[in-house]
């Protein structure tokens, strides 16, 4: 299938690196996530759109953009926001469309711990006001633990443990793999 199937599905994603329309506003970028779902539908579909399609575009980007904390960006251009600003863009744009399923590829990357800590609590929002699902792929192990209500621990491509955070974290395979904690093997 192709990504506006997909989207029409209720699967939605952003990417390990990013892939924001650079010379289009916050605003429009977060729409195209709303958008994505008329896309490939019909030829007519994508080219016009109702007026109560551009009411509920409207109404979604602006949900989302409040959600991530980025209103006053709306009119900025996405080429000049930092690092932090543009993984909160791409997020919102994610947010912004109908989707039951968020696939999110390292979305702390570049983020410093304040905005890490600022993602978490969006991400834990989302999930207890939408009720969407979130897989999420991530290095980061505190916003993993923090976010995340079941893990699998993955090892060059290896599943190396599952479970929920306390007992991912108290696993010494996961602990020297991700955790920087020395095991028992390592100390001797």
């Amino acid at each position: 299938m192709g990504a506006s199937a997909r989207g029409r599905l209720g699967l939605g994603r952003t990417f390990q690196r990013m892939a924001l329309c650079d010379r289009l506003t916050v605003a429009e970028n977060v729409a195209l996530g709303r958008e994505s779902a008329l896309g490939g539908a019909s030829v007519l579909g994508q080219l016009l759109s109702t007026r109560s399609q551009r009411t509920d575009t409207l109404a979604a980007t602006r949900s989302a953009m409040h959600l991530c904390g980025i209103t006053e960006l709306a009119g900025t251009q996405a080429g000049a926001l930092s690092t932090g600003q543009r993984r909160l863009v791409e997020l919102a744009r994610c947010l912004a469309g109908q989707f039951d399923v968020l696939i999110l590829d390292e979305p702390s990357s570049g983020l410093d711990h304040a905005e890490t800590e600022a993602l978490a609590r969006i991400l834990r929002r989302t999930v207890e006001e939408r009720g969407c699902g979130i897989l999420l792929v991530e290095h980061d192990m505190s916003l993993v633990m923090d976010v995340c209500e079941y893990i699998y621990v993955l090892d060059f491509g290896k599943l190396l443990f599952e479970g929920d955070p306390p007992n991912v974290a108290a696993s010494p395979e996961v602990q020297a793999a991700y955790l920087g904690y020395a095991t028992e093997v390592e100390k001797a």
